[in-house]
């Protein structure tokens, strides 16, 4: 808990912690640099605990699995490529209609 002036640049702080030094600089005045120093050891203290995101839902059916794969190989591969991969997901989808991707291998 040390606060310096320096001349013609201002406040600073500096804030000791577990062996390590942490450091906030030119602040107008010495409260501002209290207050800084004080909000610092808050965050280094009780870090916050950041919010995952919301987990994304990896069943899905096959049909949308072919989808996707179908517009990207439209989108990252020739026409005559694409054909192909239509016609064999014609067959791919009377086969396995129904089925989630996670779904085991038994029928």
């Amino acid at each position: 808990m040390s606060c310096y002036f320096v001349k013609r640049k201002g406040w600073r702080y500096e804030l000791p912690l577990n062996g390590t030094r942490y450091t906030g600089a030119w602040f107008a005045t010495k409260k501002e640099a209290q207050e800084a120093e004080t909000r610092r050891r808050e965050e280094l203290t009780r870090p916050v605990v950041q919010q995952t995101a919301p987990e994304t839902p990896t069943d899905m059916d096959f049909l949308m699995l072919v989808n996707r794969r179908l517009d990207h190989v439209k989108v990252y591969s020739s026409e005559r490529h694409y054909t192909d991969h239509l016609y064999l997901a014609k067959k791919w989808v009377k086969e396995w209609q129904g089925v989630n991707a996670r779904r085991s291998n038994r029928r």
